[in-house]
Formats: C-alpha cells, sequence, structure tokens
C-alpha cells in the first residue's frame, strides 16, 4: 500500500520495502520507469550505523548535517534482503539511496512497517 507523507519539501509517496504491490504503485502512480531508483527511507543514523557500510566518521558528519539528506552507499543489510524479492528491480540499485526521518509521521510510519522506498509525489 502507498503511503502520502510529509517530507522537508512538500509530499513524498512511501512504501514498505516488504511490499512489492506499493513498490510498483508509486511506479505507476508517478508515471516513473523502473530504471530510476527510489530512495530508502530509515528510522534513525543507528540504523545507519548497524545497517551500511558507512564509516562512523561518515555518520557523525550526517549527523550534524543542518538539513535532511540523502547518501549513496553499499549495505549488505538491504542486499540480502532484496536478494529474496524476485519482484525488486536489482539491476538498478547498485548502491542505496538512504534517507533518515526527520518529521514524527515518517518515524511512526517506519516503526509501524519497516524502512520505505520514498520518492517526492510530483511526477517523474
Amino acid at each position: 500500500m502507498p503511503y502520502l507523507i510529509p517530507t522537508n519539501t512538500c509530499f513524498g509517496l512511501a512504501a514498505s520495502i516488504a511490499d512489492p504491490q506499493g513498490y510498483n504503485a508509486i511506479f505507476e502512480l508517478k508515471n516513473r520507469p523502473h530504471s530510476k531508483p527510489l530512495a530508502i527511507l530509515v528510522e534513525s543514523f543507528d540504523w545507519l550505523a548497524s545497517h551500511t557500510n558507512l564509516t562512523s566518521e561518515q555518520i557523525h558528519f550526517l549527523e550534524h548535517y543542518p538539513r535532511p539528506f540523502s547518501v549513496l552507499t553499499a549495505s549488505d543489510f538491504l542486499e540480502n534482503f532484496f536478494a529474496e524479492q524476485s519482484w525488486f528491480d536489482h539491476q538498478y540499485y547498485i548502491q542505496y539511496s538512504l534517507r533518515v526521518a526527520h518529521t514524527p509521521e515518517q518515524y511512526n510510519l517506519i516503526q509501524e512497517v519497516g524502512p520505505l522506498f520514498l520518492t517526492s509525489a510530483n511526477l517523474s
């Protein structure tokens, strides 16, 4: 199921990373080709530390960056998770664009359904 959630700029379309119907619905709603990967919204900097190849120095820098951001990185956790998902567009996700939740709505939804695919609500 796709969700409409507030972001730092306006609203975004989101779906659980475990929801193939939600994933495909985002691409359909935006008329977006699957060759344009989606970002993944995670709950915290601790999640980045535990599930990515970012160094503690990189995470410290990102924690103190003044605005929301996306960081492109490898993630063995996501690689292993998606390896079991036949519906996932593996060929377009060499690395993952990750964002950390920064609103209560984002954080609460992640607590409910897990990390989220996320993109802006405008057409691609």
